[in-house]
């Protein structure tokens, strides 16, 4: 969940759901119309409702590769996703 230039709440959905487009295997971060410095909201775990606080530092450009995604700075520890599995 971000929210776009004019200030309206735009959704990047699972695709295996019910919602409409965009859909998170079909946009990429910098495809989007923000900008760096204002919060995202990252949901992880419908059952559970995780919800994660992201803010976007900046958008590089689409020709390097990445490994994989880098966190930059985090707070608390991450709790346990199956407890009890």
């Amino acid at each position: 969940t971000y929210e776009d230039p004019y200030g309206h709440e735009q959704r990047v959905n699972d695709p295996r759901g019910y919602l409409e487009p965009h859909f998170a295997d079909e946009v990429k971060v910098g495809e989007l119309p923000i900008r760096p410095g204002p919060e995202l909201t990252y949901l992880y775990d419908f059952g559970d409702q995780w919800e994660f606080a992201l803010t976007l530092d900046a958008v590089g450009p689409d020709d390097v590769a990445v490994e994989e995604p880098t966190v930059l700075e985090a707070e608390g520890e991450p709790p346990e996703q199956y407890p009890g599995w």
